[in-house]
């Protein structure tokens, strides 16, 4: 009987989620080659390499170590590329990176307080995934996660909110922060 990924009843529990969701900061538009120098700096900064498989590594092993006190911090930064209200002209989707790219001292420096997740891995102009058809929610899903059976949404809103009701299931006290392509959004959970 074949599966239909909009009802696949798996549930991963919501720490794991967090990876499958996740991904290295300025890395949450797939292949985009226009910010690359900005994503360098930005993993320099962040993992002191440019090699993005390495900072990648750096990123996941930054995610492990630190989830215990990560959600005790005050502010948690991520990022949602999203192009699906710009229209013709493209581009609002590389907000979050340029964001990073002109506040990352101040990341690094308010650091006890403020901690960047990275961001969610998008379609950048998929917006609910009640909006498009079952095949492309299981196309998707094996581009995104590599499993098209794995029950995780694969449009921006969605995704930002199952994240958003994870790090809420995972701890109390963060406010989440987080830039929506040109629109920065503050979510108090």
């Amino acid at each position: 009987m074949p599966i239909n990924p909009k009802n696949n009843t798996a549930k991963l529990p919501p720490r794991m989620e967090l990876f499958y969701l996740l991904c290295l900061p300025g890395e949450g538009v797939y292949k985009n080659h226009r910010c690359e120098e900005l994503r360098k700096e930005i993993a320099k900064s962040y993992f002191k390499t440019e090699n993005s498989s390495q900072a990648e590594q750096a990123w996941k092993n930054f995610l492990e170590r630190e989830m215990g006190d990560l959600f005790q911090r005050k502010i948690i930064f991520f990022a949602v590329p999203f192009d699906g209200g710009a229209g013709v002209q493209r581009g609002a989707s590389l907000g979050p990176i340029v964001a990073r790219y002109f506040l990352k001292e101040f990341f690094l420096e308010n650091k006890d307080w403020l901690v960047d997740l990275g961001d969610i891995k998008t379609i950048p102009y998929l917006i609910k995934d009640e909006y498009v058809s079952d095949k492309i929610v299981e196309g998707a899903r094996r581009f995104l996660y590599q499993d098209e059976k794995i029950n995780l949404p694969i449009a921006s809103l969605d995704m930002a909110e199952r994240l958003l009701r994870n790090i809420k299931a995972i701890a109390s006290k963060p406010v989440p922060f987080l830039v929506w392509g040109e629109i920065i959004l503050l979510a108090i959970l």
